[in-house]
């Protein structure tokens, strides 16, 4: 199933025109930059805004992520217990209101995600990432926080 594009679902929420669609489009063809930092740098989308397009965009499928080019958002790991976070190998991405965006290794570990609704509080939406790299993550991001 393809995902929808971001542009498409910023469109389709009423954040952005078609005008500013295709402008954006337009200049992320020369620029290289990504959509929604372009449609956040040009002040037409909230950051939040374009992370709740990403999650509808999630919901069509898990797509692969580099943690290293989207970066993390803190307030989604204080969102999510270190304890939680290492034995489930999950790193927390995102958050916004009562949503959080999760990074895992293994598409069939979607299970370990069952609980996490009830922890956190939030609807979890999830993405896939490299094993290696969420390990690095967990242990840079969670590092002072004691292990048992």
């Amino acid at each position: 199933m393809d995902q929808p594009r971001i542009g498409e679902i910023l469109r389709q929420m009423g954040v952005l025109s078609a005008a500013d669609v295709e402008g954006i489009l337009n200049h992320q063809r020369t620029s290289g930059q990504k959509f929604g930092q372009i449609a956040i740098m040009w002040g037409l989308a909230t950051h939040q805004q374009v992370w709740q397009a990403w999650s509808v965009q999630l919901s069509a499928g898990p797509r692969f992520v580099d943690l290293d080019e989207i970066g993390v958002d803190t307030a989604a790991v204080e969102r999510v217990p270190a304890a939680v976070a290492r034995a489930n190998r999950i790193m927390p991405l995102r958050a916004w209101g009562s949503n959080l965006v999760v990074a895992l290794a293994d598409p069939r570990s979607g299970t370990a995600l069952d609980d996490l609704p009830f922890q956190t509080g939030c609807e979890v939406h999830h993405c896939l990432a490299d094993a290696g790299q969420i390990a690095e993550y967990i242990q840079r991001y969670y590092s002072a926080v004691p292990v048992g």
